[in-house]
């Protein structure tokens, strides 16, 4: 799949692994968006420049995992 404005995916955070909700805000190719990232118990941040990895590295965004 490639990534669009608007699209869910989850955000590897760097300090705690925890895979976080984000919503790609630009798309600079299909490996590197920009995200805005939901913190757990409210807040946001933005990330640019984030790179995809399906090995869950430190700060970089995959797609939703499917039960």
């Amino acid at each position: 799949m490639k990534p669009t404005v608007g699209r869910i995916v989850h955000f590897v955070c760097g300090e705690t692994k925890e895979h976080k909700a984000a919503i790609v805000t630009r798309v600079w190719n299909p490996d590197c968006v920009n995200l805005h990232v939901f913190e757990p118990g409210g807040g946001t941040s933005t990330r640019t420049s984030v790179i995809h990895s399906d090995e869950f590295a430190d700060n970089t965004w995959h797609w939703p995992e499917r039960d």
